[in-house]
C-alpha cells in the first residue's frame, strides 16, 4: 500500500428503507443511547456506562438479536454494538427500549476505525463479531476485515489480557484466513463460550445462514497475558 493512501473498506454502505418507528426511535431513543463519536480523544466507557467494567463488543450488530439478548443475561457488564446500517440502529434501539436496558449503548461509526482509534487500550473483555463480510471475490479480499494492515495488532490493544475475540462465519476460507492473521505470540486458540454460541446462532442472519450452508465455522480466540 502507497504511503498515505486509506486501507481499503471493509464494509459495504447500505441504507435501506426505515420503517416509522425506526426512524421515531432514532429521533427520540438515539439521543440517550447512540453515542456520538468523540473527537480529539478516545471513547471514556466508565463515564459513557457509569462504571469502569471492561466492555462486550460487538462489530456489527445488525438488528441487536446478539446484543440484546447478551445485554439482558449480564445486567452486570457494559455492552457496545458499532452498527452503521439505519434500519438496524433502529430496529436496537426500540429493543433496548423494550427492555429496558442501560448496560446498552450504540455507535455508528466504521468498526475498523473504532477499534483502531475510539477505544482505549485494555477497555473491552470480549469482542463479537457475526458474519463478517467474507468478500468471496479474490480481488476483494484486501478488503476483509482481518486483512486490513494493523487490525489484529488494534483488537490486541483493546482487550484486556486474558480477553477474548469471538468469530462466527459461513465462509469456511475467510475462517481458515483469520486463523492465519491473528499470530500465536499474541493470541491462542480457546473455545466459543456455550452462552455467547447460543445467542450467536440464534440471530435471524444466522439461521438464515444455517438454512443456506452445511455448517458455520466458530472461531475462539484469547488474548495472551503480557
Amino acid at each position: 500500500m502507497s504511503a498515505g493512501r486509506p486501507a481499503p473498506r471493509c464494509y459495504v454502505a447500505r441504507h435501506g428503507r426505515l420503517t416509522p418507528a425506526q426512524k421515531r426511535a432514532l429521533e427520540t431513543l438515539g439521543p440517550r443511547y447512540l453515542l456520538a463519536p468523540p473527537s480529539g480523544a478516545p471513547l471514556d466507557p466508565a463515564s459513557v456506562f457509569g462504571h469502569p467494567g471492561p466492555l462486550l463488543v460487538e462489530i456489527g450488530s445488525g438488528n441487536g438479536g446478539f446484543l440484546i439478548a447478551q445485554a439482558r443475561a449480564h445486567p452486570e457488564r457494559p455492552h457496545l454494538g458499532v452498527e452503521i446500517y439505519p434500519p438496524g440502529l433502529g430496529h436496537s434501539l426500540l429493543e433496548i427500549a423494550r427492555h429496558g436496558l442501560e448496560n446498552v449503548r450504540l455507535l455508528a461509526e466504521d468498526a475498523a476505525l473504532v477499534v483502531e482509534t475510539l477505544l482505549p487500550p485494555a477497555c473491552v473483555e470480549r469482542l463479537v463479531v457475526l458474519f463478517p463480510d467474507p468478500w468471496p471475490k479474490k480481488r476483494h479480499h484486501k478488503r476483509r476485515l482481518f486483512r486490513r494492515p494493523g487490525f489484529p495488532e488494534a483488537l490486541a490493544r483493546v482487550l484486556v489480557p486474558g480477553g477474548r475475540l469471538f468469530v462466527l462465519t459461513d465462509a469456511a476460507d475467510y475462517a481458515a484466513e483469520a486463523r492465519t492473521l491473528l499470530p500465536a505470540p499474541v493470541w491462542e486458540p480457546t473455545t466459543f463460550e456455550e452462552d455467547l454460541l447460543a445467542d450467536a446462532r440464534s440471530t435471524p442472519f444466522a439461521l438464515k445462514a444455517q438454512r443456506r450452508v452445511q455448517s458455520l465455522t466458530a472461531l475462539a480466540f484469547r488474548r495472551r497475558e503480557a
